[in-house]
């Protein structure tokens, strides 16, 4: 069924998530978990949030809250600590974030909703102690095992204070019989256990592979893989690498991926300089080298593809033979004028050896992307490029189909 399977609609499937998944989908029938309430206590670290949130500082105005646990002969201290505003209010926002997601839980269904009590009668529930009132928000009669045509009432509970259980809800209880207690069993001790004498083996599993892949984790060893120099655009616009260079690449790909050519060069220099202001760059790279880099490519691109179109940051998701989802972005597609496209990835990589490193960090990934391309498209890139901006470099990859299942 796997091979059908889509986060929207599972045909005769049923789909097990957590409600923090489920936001925004719906499903014919929804069957709820309502756990038993559990006091959890105050937390021994917290964070205390900033009034007001600034990008340039993320940590600015918040600290960080120790509270000791505390023993439980110690309930004088325990009860004052809890009483505090601090805890008072870290428990006030977990139980209005319980609340929210059990409302999200039980309005996704269509046609039916379940609610599975961990008690026939649902004293002490979660889902009571998130949605607090003068009445609670389920109530029911007591009934024995099996379907009962006893009430069932979801209680209105305004923010006015007002209570009523006019909701126009069909509803129907059933009790399910307790499952059978598991005997337990005490543990032989081997008479090696206080010894160090080592005993455990490896436990004996299957290999698994992940449910979900990232293009940018797929390795490059064992593709056959032809790497050029496909273009020179320029001599290379910076000399060096740094210290987190990562982040001048997160610049790099910001400008590229916006309509820098069909912007007037005003526009784009403006852009420029707001993107190396916003990642805090403009130590390392400046506004010019980024309108320069974009110039070069655009240029290239539009000599290399006449009438083409460039399209930037395209998401894509594909699930594989192995079933595996792999979910991204992808930084460049070049579609042609004859209807074919072209695969391009971006990468900030300044040194010297650009084939071998293309070779090494960047065939999996593209190989990846060609393969998914090809499967939600219908037809694979006819060609492959790293660009590589910094450098001036374009370099070309051919990698075949793959033939692994």
């Amino acid at each position: 069924m796997a091979d059908d399977y889509s986060d929207v609609t599972a045909h005769e499937a049923a789909l097990v998530a957590t409600m923090h998944q489920s936001k925004g989908l719906q499903w014919p029938v929804v069957v709820t978990g309502i756990p038993q309430a559990r006091g959890w206590g105050h937390r021994a670290v917290s964070v205390q949030k900033a009034e007001s949130f600034d990008v340039m500082h993320p940590l600015g105005g918040r600290s960080i809250r120790f509270l000791p646990r505390v023993l439980d002969g110690y309930a004088d201290l325990r009860e004052r600590l809890d009483a505090s505003a601090v805890v008072s209010a870290g428990k006030e926002a977990e139980s209005r974030e319980s609340a929210r997601l059990y409302y999200v839980g039980l309005t996704r269904a269509e046609l039916y909703s379940v609610m599975a009590f961990a008690t026939p009668d649902g004293e002490g529930n979660a889902l009571g102690e998130a949605v607090r009132g003068d009445a609670p928000v389920v109530e029911w009669d007591d009934a024995a095992v099996g379907n009962s045509e006893a009430e069932l009432r979801v209680n209105d509970l305004r923010a006015d204070g007002s209570v009523g259980t006019n909701l126009p809800v069909m509803m129907r209880k059933s009790v399910i019989a307790a499952e059978p207690k598991v005997v337990e069993q005490t543990a032989v001790v081997s008479p090696y256990a206080f010894t160090d004498v080592p005993l455990r083996r490896p436990a004996v599993r299957e290999e698994f592979v992940p449910a979900r892949l990232t293009a940018s984790s797929a390795a490059s060893e064992g593709i056959d893989a032809d790497i050029r120099v496909a273009a020179t655009l320029g001599e290379p616009l910076v000399a060096r690498g740094v210290v987190d260079w990562d982040i001048v690449g997160d610049a790099v790909h910001s400008y590229l991926g916006i309509p820098h050519h069909v912007m007037p060069e005003e526009m784009a220099r403006e852009a420029a300089g707001r993107i190396i202001d916003r990642w805090a760059v403009g130590d390392v790279l400046q506004p010019e080298v980024l309108y320069e880099a974009g110039k070069r490519w655009a240029r290239w691109v539009e000599e290399t593809y006449p009438g083409s179109k460039i399209l930037t940051e395209q998401p894509i998701t594909w699930r594989n033979d192995l079933h595996q989802v792999m979910e991204g972005w992808i930084d460049t597609r070049i579609m042609l004028a004859d209807g074919g496209h072209v695969l391009v990835d971006h990468k900030t990589y300044p040194g010297k050896d650009a084939v071998d490193h293309v070779r090494e960090n960047y065939v999996g990934q593209l190989a990846a992307y060609a393969e998914a391309l090809e499967a939600t498209t219908g037809e694979r890139p006819r060609e492959m490029l790293v660009h590589l901006p910094l450098r001036g470099d374009v370099i070309g990859v051919g990698i075949g189909p793959s033939t692994e299942k």
